[in-house]
């Protein structure tokens, strides 16, 4: 049975809604992938000084032209 009302004091928060068997089986065997180490992309290390012209600033973000 659904619950139809809701309160914010229940520990399950989570709403009672249909989903395709497959859709779960997907969202399993995802869950359960491990993500292969890649190399960076980036041709600087970590720690590395990057020196440019400073183009613009503003309190936001600054553009840097490298």
């Amino acid at each position: 049975m659904k619950q139809t009302t809701h309160d914010w004091g229940n520990h399950n928060i989570l709403d009672d809604v249909d989903f395709k068997e497959e859709d779960a089986k997907q969202f399993q065997d995802l869950l359960g992938v491990k993500e292969e180490k890649k190399e960076a992309l980036s041709f600087m290390k970590p720690g590395q000084l990057l020196a440019g012209k400073i183009v613009e600033i503003n309190k936001e973000f600054a553009v840097i032209d490298v």
